[in-house]
């Protein structure tokens, strides 16, 4: 009798089929706020008879598909040649919904294309950042699983906002990061970059490894890509710089409209995450009135990242904490941010659970408050709106601790690493 071989096999088990430490934390501690939250919303709708927004951690139903609808009905009929708030978002993003309103005029058609075009580039990016892992594991599958049932993708899938475009252009960004393919990761951030600008925050990480002369390459890629992208769709569009400059004044003047709503206005708070989305909700819009304050914020916060991001490189620490800071720094210290922006977090997490390096505590709690971010917070309402659950209140918070960690993190490791330098030096 031959027994089974410690390399392959443990008792009929096989070791590569089971979940890395690092998955099997993220997805019990996903799970675990996954069901408090259903919990939460099912006790309040079909006990209490609860009405929206208190039963759902969704937008309502009327608005379900909504930021899609809008979009593709504004552009088939206006183009650049109105202002709506569909025209808000940058020339680039209108290359990619031309496509699907010139060749698809039935809405829940392009719907369906679009919701397509999503999944399939989200399972590329995840493929590449799951590279190191095991293909045979049970981990991989359950990463995938996070990435695609997770509630900032589902807020997205819910509104149908086109933010689904950019998540997928940031995860094929970091994901040929992972591969050390900084050149082609810059074309995909280039892109995400034409569409909606916060994903510059991830420029750090296309340059966090390689050299100087790289380096300066990678960055004018970047800008190269962005421009080029944003100039062709002005160019050759309907309605764009071939019928007049109007077209600027359209884009600013709908980019104007949409910042009075959902930057100044009160709704901007509902459903949203941001440091001044968190002191509204507590203490009301008059106190750091986003119209006068959102720069400073904004510059203060850029100061911290960028502190951050010099000490994590200095100090070469792991990827997804370069990862987590870009995410941080896009969501917390912009002027509003709805949910589904936490996708901003999934690259970070991917990255985290593909880490080979053995979890320790500061793995463990940071590994919480990702998760913890990213999960639905329905409960903890404040009397001010049913809409201020702990989700618009807490979620920065989670994020500034986090921030927090990581800046401390960064700065200890780069001490160490001075100290054994100058240890050896000696």
């Amino acid at each position: 009798m031959t027994l089974p071989s410690r390399n392959s096999h443990t008792f009929g088990v096989d070791l590569e089929s089971r979940i890395p430490p690092r998955v099997g934390l993220v997805v019990l501690v996903a799970t675990i706020f996954g069901i408090v939250a259903l919990g939460v919303v099912y006790v309040r709708g079909m006990f209490w008879n609860e009405p929206f927004p208190l039963n759902t951690f969704f937008p309502g139903p009327a608005t379900r598909f909504g930021d899609f609808f809008g979009s593709h009905d504004a552009w088939r009929r206006n183009q650049f040649s109105d202002v709506s708030y569909a025209g808000a978002y940058f020339p680039a993003t209108y290359l990619f919904l031309d496509l699907l309103v010139d060749h698809l005029i039935v809405p829940y058609t392009a719907l369906f294309v679009y919701f397509l075009s999503v999944f399939v580039g989200t399972v590329a990016g995840t493929k590449l950042l799951l590279a190191p892992m095991q293909s045979r594991s049970i981990g991989r599958g359950l990463t995938y699983l996070i990435v695609l049932i997770n509630y900032p993708f589902l807020f997205m899938a819910h509104t149908g906002n086109l933010e689904g475009w950019t998540f997928v252009l940031i995860l094929l960004a970091v994901g040929n990061v992972s591969a050390h393919r900084e050149e082609r990761a810059a074309i995909y951030l280039g892109l995400a970059i034409a569409m909606k600008a916060f994903p510059i925050v991830f420029l750090p990480l296309l340059i966090f490894n390689i050299g100087r002369q790289r380096m300066m390459r990678v960055v004018l890629r970047v800008i190269v890509t962005a421009a080029a992208s944003t100039i062709l769709a002005l160019l050759i569009l309907p309605g764009g710089l071939t019928s007049g400059w109007s077209v600027i004044r359209n884009l600013l003047e709908s980019q104007a409209m949409y910042k009075e709503l959902m930057v100044y206005g009160d709704p901007g708070t509902n459903f949203g995450h941001s440091m001044l989305n968190g002191i509204h909700a507590v203490f009301g819009s008059q106190v750091f009135s986003t119209r006068q304050w959102w720069w400073l914020i904004a510059l203060i916060g850029a100061a911290i990242s960028g502190l951050v991001f010099v000490f994590q490189h200095k100090s070469r620490v792991s990827l997804w904490k370069v990862a987590t800071t870009a995410a941080i720094t896009g969501c917390l210290f912009v002027p509003t941010s709805t949910d589904y922006k936490l996708l901003y977090f999934i690259p970070a997490i991917l990255l985290f659970c593909v880490t080979k390096e053995r979890i320790g505590k500061f793995d463990c709690v940071a590994a919480v408050l990702l998760v913890f971010i990213i999960s639905p917070k329905p409960w903890l309402v404040l009397s001010r709106s049913p809409y201020f659950n702990a989700g618009v209140w807490l979620t920065p918070l989670l994020m500034t601790l986090l921030l927090g960690l990581l800046a401390s993190d960064a700065f200890r490791s780069y001490l160490r690493l001075h100290s054994n330098q100058n240890d050896f030096a000696d």
